[in-house]
């Protein structure tokens, strides 16, 4: 009796082993999201352009209500500057105070949605409608280094309020939360066919 009790606690002790194991192997690693980066003045991104027409981008000024906006200078090789407005998603406001809105944090594999927009240029309306799409996670090599990213890829498709000239924008970016922007960015347009290409050369990031 004592040698079946003994031998049906080893079965036991066995099957619960089994049994946490099982449920180890089952667990998953938690699936990789970027918030959205906290700017500070002083943030430097330093890209090339086609493998050339190297240019900085440096953070002039944060807004103080949760760093809605943010002024960026805009410099390149050449001595030329200027500044632009983003919004609190790094997007670009034009002049009209809409922005080309590609990026919308959190960023996560698998996050796909559309935008509609209009801009007014020269008195004439530009109607865009835009799928971002978030398809990827993988290591980036860039000059600046190599990087975990987020690959999106945002397709922009306009036209004008006579719907008589259009066409399609792909912009891929490969963004690196360590770097708190894109570290490549490569750009298609059905009008010229020509890729352009930005890449990572440098970063200054401030405390």
């Amino acid at each position: 009796m004592t040698k079946l009790y003994n031998l049906l606690f080893v079965v036991v002790a066995l099957s619960v082993a089994a049994s946490v194991s099982a449920q180890t192997v089952a667990v998953k690693a938690e699936a990789p999201v970027a918030e959205r980066p906290v700017l500070n003045v002083g943030d430097r991104w330093g890209y090339d352009f086609n493998g050339g027409n190297p240019y900085d981008l440096t953070v002039l000024s944060v807004d103080a209500d949760g760093k809605s906006t943010s002024v960026w200078k805009n410099r390149s090789l050449f001595g030329s500057s200027g500044k632009s407005i983003r919004d609190k998603n790094l997007n670009q406001v034009g002049s009209t105070g809409i922005a080309y809105p590609a990026f919308d944090f959190p960023l996560f594999v698998g996050k796909k949605d559309q935008v509609n927009y209009d801009v007014k240029k020269d008195g004439i309306t530009w109607h865009n409608v835009l799928t971002r799409e978030v398809v990827g996670f993988e290591k980036r090599t860039v000059p600046a280094g190599r990087f975990d990213t987020f690959r999106m890829v945002v397709v922009r498709k306009y036209s004008n309020e006579s719907n008589s000239d259009g066409g399609t924008e792909t912009d891929t970016y490969w963004y690196a939360p360590a770097v708190r922007n894109f570290v490549e960015r490569q750009t298609t347009n059905t009008e010229t066919n020509q890729p352009v290409v930005r890449k990572l050369l440098n970063y200054t990031l401030a405390e």
